[in-house]
């Protein structure tokens, strides 16, 4: 892992663990971020917060971003940087339902690459959220039928030149710190 690499993944879970600590209440170091594989018990998978096993969080980190959730209901993040996600390569590798491929091939060539994006975080937070797999993913339409008892909410950040979503089962608000 290189050192930006390294760096954005600790600021990741830095965040999280604040995010969780305002949901929670309190102050100090009692937030305790932990992941547990629910197939091989390794130290991967969904996190959770110990001693708070109703907070849901999820977490995400790229080049140059962070981005965390702490919630009472389920919820997912993610965020990537522009210049990573490329339409031409997530098509090859089978990430979008038929539909999907159709309304981002119909639109202008340069706008593809940033709605492939946007449909990239949307299905990467529904993974953390449990709902698909990598596998899985060219099942999940979010044009024709997107889960109906989620809420998306997007955004783009130019000065970091990333974007990214979360899905939540209840409202989510958005806060971010430069």
């Amino acid at each position: 892992m290189d050192m930006a690499s390294r760096d954005s993944y600790i600021a990741a879970h830095i965040l999280v663990r604040q995010a969780a600590q305002m949901l929670v209440g309190g102050t100090g170091n009692h937030v305790v971020l932990s992941q547990r594989c629910s197939t091989c018990n390794g130290q991967h998978g969904k996190p959770f917060i110990d001693k708070w096993p109703d907070v849901h969080v999820s977490l995400s980190h790229s080049a140059h971003s962070v981005a965390a959730a702490a919630s009472d209901a389920s919820v997912g993040v993610d965020i990537e940087s522009w210049d990573k996600v490329r339409y031409g390569e997530l098509r090859e590798a089978r990430v979008f339902a038929p539909k999907e491929k159709i309304w981002i091939d119909s639109l202008p060539t340069e706008e593809r690459d940033r709605a492939a994006l946007r449909l990239w975080v949307r299905k990467e937070c529904l993974i953390k959220l449990g709902r698909f797999t990598l596998d899985s993913l060219s099942e999940c339409d979010l044009i024709s039928s997107p889960p109906h008892d989620l809420i998306f909410r997007d955004w783009d950040h130019a000065s970091s030149r990333s974007s990214g979503a979360v899905a939540s089962a209840g409202p989510a608000s958005l806060r971010f710190l430069d």
